[in-house]
């Protein structure tokens, strides 16, 4: 007989005090019943629990009115999985013309493509063939990772076109210097260095540029682009070497001297000095390993620029073998000046300016300006790092 609700011959309500005192401990046991009954099916629903433990899924019982309270919310466990490496159908590898002829270069982007996999992509951009078609064709095909298989220079002019785009960049350093791949923590091995490219994460970072022009590592004007000039023609002659590249410096400086004027506005300040080389530099690695001050700045996303003080042939001699030596002292035979956007006016209307190690006659005034994430690029993982 029912005893709620009305639903059977009388109800709850049409009982009297005495009646409802009489039948209490029976609705109490039956509605108590209910409850278990209730508890029994919920569990097997897998809803929770009830009953002793005072506990369901969704809720905490309060056990003397049968209330029901949310309970806390549990604490979520940290992210503990391994991030998935790069799937190598999206990696395209761009090594320039030269590299297929190079027996030491052909060997290493072998070595990096048997670590990609049949399914990455190897392309040589063909001689008088422009890079910046080469790149935006493998973007086109749907690559997501271009890799950038040579030196400083080969690194620069893949990212000069990949500047602001959504794609990333990764390096394969088979250079002479390497100062950006290693900047990044990269191995010079080969297979190393694609092994870290597979596992590494895609991070946007600030670049320096130069009237629209990217560099990496650093730019520079007066007698440095002559070094580099000769540099070429020694590495023709004899092949790359680091020695070789520091007996350049040498010979050059021995042979030119070219102190000229140069204008500087740096973050509104005005500088005016005489001087044979002005160096930009953006590689925080690079000015570690000639022992200079700056990389604070550079890692504050601001350009170090090192102005060589004018003076004889030796005391420029002195300059640099003291560079070599990493005791160059700033306020000594080098000045220095921080700045995120800079103006040149040098005495050349078309100044020659390099640009990680690539030459290019560029119009005055220059104007350098760090570009903030810029350009997306590859970075190892911790246990990849080398170098740092």
């Amino acid at each position: 007989m029912g005893v709620l609700g009305g639903c059977g011959v009388w109800s709850w309500c049409d009982l009297t005090p005495a009646q409802r005192a009489a039948h209490g401990g029976k609705r109490r046991a039956k509605d108590g019943g209910a409850r278990v009954a209730a508890a029994f099916v919920g569990v097997a629903a897998g809803k929770g629990r009830t009953g002793a433990l005072g506990r369901t899924g969704t809720g905490r019982r309060n056990r003397a009115v049968g209330r029901v309270f949310p309970t806390r919310a549990r604490r979520r466990r940290p992210d503990r999985r391994v991030p998935m490496p790069l799937d190598p159908a999206t990696i395209c590898v761009l090594a320039n013309p030269k590299s297929g002829l190079n027996s030491r270069d052909a060997e290493a982007i072998g070595k990096a493509m048997a670590v990609f996999g049949p399914a990455a992509t190897l392309r040589r951009w063909e001689r008088g063939e422009a890079l910046a078609d080469v790149v935006g064709k493998a973007i086109d095909d749907g690559f997501t990772t271009i890799v950038a298989a040579g030196g400083d220079g080969t690194v620069r002019g893949v990212a000069q076109e990949m500047l602001g785009r959504d794609v990333s960049m990764a390096v394969l350093p088979l250079g002479t210097f390497n100062f950006f791949a290693r900047g990044l923590g990269l191995p010079e091995d080969p297979e190393a260095a694609a092994r870290a490219i597979l596992n590494g994460t895609a991070r946007r970072i600030a670049v320096g540029t130069v009237n629209g022009r990217v560099f990496l590592n650093n730019a520079s004007l007066g007698v440095y682009p002559l070094i580099l000039q000769s540099r070429e023609q020694v590495y023709a002659r004899f092949g790359r070497s680091r020695l070789l590249a520091y007996w350049t410096v040498v010979e050059t400086l021995v042979r030119v001297q070219a102190t000229k004027r140069m204008v500087i506005h740096a973050d509104g300040q005005l500088h005016d000095f005489r001087s044979p080389l002005l160096f930009v530099a953006r590689s925080a690695y690079q000015l570690n390993h000639y022992g200079l001050e700056g990389a604070a700045a550079i890692s504050a996303d601001r350009f170090a620029v090192f102005i060589l003080r004018d003076g004889s042939r030796w005391q420029m001699l002195k300059a640099v073998a003291k560079l070599a030596m990493k005791r160059a002292v700033v306020g000594s035979e080098i000045d220095v000046i921080y700045a995120r956007d800079m103006q040149v006016t040098p005495a050349s209307r078309r100044p020659l300016v390099a640009m990680d190690g690539e030459r290019e006659h560029i119009r005055a005034p220059l104007r350098f300006v760090i570009r903030d994430e810029g350009l997306s690029v590859i970075l190892p993982s911790e246990a990849d790092k080398v170098g740092l």
